[in-house]
């Protein structure tokens, strides 16, 4: 059986992680919604993968430098 102590360890901890990652941000989660959605399509938001909704909001790192100088060099001599 549980102690006492044990159950009110659990609900601490249960309040602190809630407080932690949503009362805490509550204010800044709904003003940067407000704006998302302000650019976004609140319809059209469960069509992206989270790594794709992350690329149309930071863009996309792009890396193969090689490639990019390809391009360009080719794209300069036309």
């Amino acid at each position: 059986m549980h102690s006492t102590l044990s159950i009110h360890r659990k609900e601490f901890v249960d309040a602190y992680i809630n407080y932690a990652f949503n009362k805490s941000v509550e204010k800044v989660f709904k003003e940067f919604k407000r704006g998302f959605f302000k650019v976004c399509n609140r319809e059209g938001v469960h069509f992206f993968q989270p790594e794709e909704l992350r690329g149309v909001m930071v863009g996309q790192e792009f890396t193969d430098w090689n490639l990019m100088k390809q391009v360009c060099t080719t794209w300069h001599n036309k």
